[in-house]
């Protein structure tokens, strides 16, 4: 089987039978009665994701900033139902200053943009959900490929800049 159990119930029914002494040494059993064995099992829902060649956590290291370069990642998604991802930013999608001087002088900062397998670039300036599993993952997972894109860098202070992004796996209930 190459997909995952779907989520609730399995329900079987198994030939029980009773048996008895051997007739003879060695032979076969003799069976007395037979009958129906219900089996019922409860497929909780199961869900993982993690970075594609292992972990949970990942950096994406843009060097020295230049203005729409693109850094990318591959997700591995497993679930045994369709599933959303929950997409957050610490820093609603602009990457800051860390240094606390780079920090007192202003507002500053680079925004960037994030994509998922190939789609339009998501806003993250609040939370979102995205749907990319519409049912089961096979047991090989679902690669999903993530790739972020700096935004302008003119008028920024020299500097380590950052942001922490959340990925999250979620129900697609």
């Amino acid at each position: 089987m190459d997909r995952w159990s779907d989520l609730g119930r399995i329900r079987i029914s198994l030939p029980l039978a009773f048996i008895t002494e051997r007739q003879e040494a060695g032979g076969p059993y003799k069976k007395a009665a037979e009958a129906p064995l219900g089996v019922a099992i409860a497929v909780n829902s199961q869900m993982t994701l993690a970075v594609a060649g292992g972990g949970r956590k990942t950096t994406l290291n843009f060097g020295d900033f230049v203005e729409g370069a693109t850094r990318s990642v591959r997700l591995l998604a497993y679930s045994n139902q369709g599933f959303n991802l929950v997409v957050s930013s610490d820093n609603a999608g602009v990457m800051k200053p860390i240094e606390s001087a780079a920090l007192a002088g202003g507002p500053w900062g680079v925004a960037y943009t994030i994509a998922f397998n190939g789609a339009p670039p998501v806003d993250l300036s609040q939370q979102r959900t995205i749907s990319l599993g519409r049912g089961a993952t096979t047991k090989a997972g679902l690669i999903i490929p993530v790739d972020v894109q700096a935004g302008s860098i003119k008028g920024q202070p020299a500097g380590f800049y950052r942001d922490v992004i959340t990925i999250a796996i979620d129900p697609g209930f």
